[in-house]
């Protein structure tokens, strides 16, 4: 339902359980405009009712903070809202007049909702606020879902997740665009080994060591889902990033955008990959391969036989080049219905697209 509180709307997706033993729960989202009260929505609420929680706020993600404190007393006053498993608040901070106080009550609210498994807080901007929203969380249990990016985290200690991974077993943790410094990821890569669920991991845009890369190549085994963009890979080492996704043997997806990746490169990643033959989707948009570098994509394709999706787009690649791999993967036969390989590349002439 969507509640309206003085042009601030408040999405509620509740899931019903019809069948304890079906899954996906059955979704009834209803959205409309009402006159009750959160307090009146939450007390119809039957509490065997499974609640996944969504919170937006439709204001150009300028959030009126003092109806953000209204819906989250209303939330902490009843008991059914502790068992919400699904709880999303990205886009929903804004710090203006009420922004300590809404914080304040925020973490206050989170305390009470251990049974927490889904937490996304992505693109709030709290930098170092974020560490009262970490001791929040420190009873924390259930945790398998959790989206920190967009945060501003580059001066947070990074002592008090390390906490959470160690006592939640998660499946998805995204910490991108952060701008955290090496010693911060170190930390958190240190600890994913408590997390051996761990199948997707977003580390896109923070600063990468040597030793994060080797790390991460003993603690992510289980790794499906795997982005490592605009962590310039040249500037780690091409060998020992080669040498890190060779071990990832159930790899599916693989995202490496804006890493200057040159043809040398991408023909050691090529030789990565040899393990990689679950792989599906591989992205290596705007890097600087050329024509020279076609022979190691032709590679990466043989190794890869369940290879469906390749984004080249915005490389140093001509027409020409690009029309020889297209050639090659027709040759192949590579396109299939619902399988085709997406060549998705602008030549060199109109290289300045992203």
């Amino acid at each position: 339902m969507l509640l309206h509180l003085n042009n601030t709307y408040l999405a509620l997706t509740i899931i019903y359980q019809s069948n304890p033993n079906e899954l996906p729960f059955k979704e009834a989202l209803i959205l409309r405009k009402t006159s009750k009260s959160v307090k009146q929505i939450i007390d119809n609420i039957h509490p065997s009712v499974k609640i996944k929680l969504n919170v937006k706020f439709l204001n150009d993600y300028k959030t009126y903070n003092k109806n953000f404190n209204i819906i989250f007393n209303s939330i902490k006053i009843s008991p059914t809202w502790c068992n919400i498993k699904k709880l999303d608040i990205s886009r929903s901070f804004y710090k203006g007049k009420y922004y300590l106080e809404s914080l304040k009550h925020f973490t206050k609210t989170l305390e009470q909702l251990t049974k927490i498994t889904h937490l996304d807080l992505s693109y709030n901007q709290m930098g170092l606020d974020m560490e009262k929203v970490f001791e929040a969380m420190e009873e924390y249990n259930c945790l398998i879902h959790l989206n920190l990016s967009e945060n501003s985290l580059e001066l947070v200690d990074m002592n008090k997740l390390v906490k959470i991974l160690k006592k939640n077993n998660l499946s998805y943790l995204n910490i991108g665009y952060n701008f955290m410094n090496k010693h911060e990821i170190e930390k958190i890569v240190n600890n994913l080994n408590y997390c051996p669920n761990l199948s997707s991991l977003n580390l896109r845009f923070n600063k990468i060591s040597k030793t994060i890369i080797e790390k991460l190549g003993n603690n992510i085994l289980n790794i499906t889902d795997l982005n490592l963009s605009e962590i310039i890979i040249s500037e780690i080492g091409i060998e020992c990033f080669a040498e890190m996704i060779r071990k990832l043997k159930k790899l599916l997806r693989l995202e490496l955008i804006s890493n200057d990746i040159n043809d040398n490169d991408i023909k050691i990643i090529a030789n990565g990959l040899e393990q990689c033959s679950n792989l599906t989707s591989l992205n290596i948009k705007n890097n600087s391969i050329t024509d020279n570098g076609i022979k190691s994509i032709i590679e990466i394709i043989n190794k890869c036989p369940k290879l469906s999706y390749i984004n080249i787009k915005s490389n140093l690649i001509t027409e020409i080049g690009n029309n020889n791999l297209e050639q090659i993967i027709k040759n192949k036969n590579i396109c299939y219905k619902y399988k085709c390989l997406n060549i998705d590349n602008i030549c060199f002439k109109s290289n300045y697209y992203i």
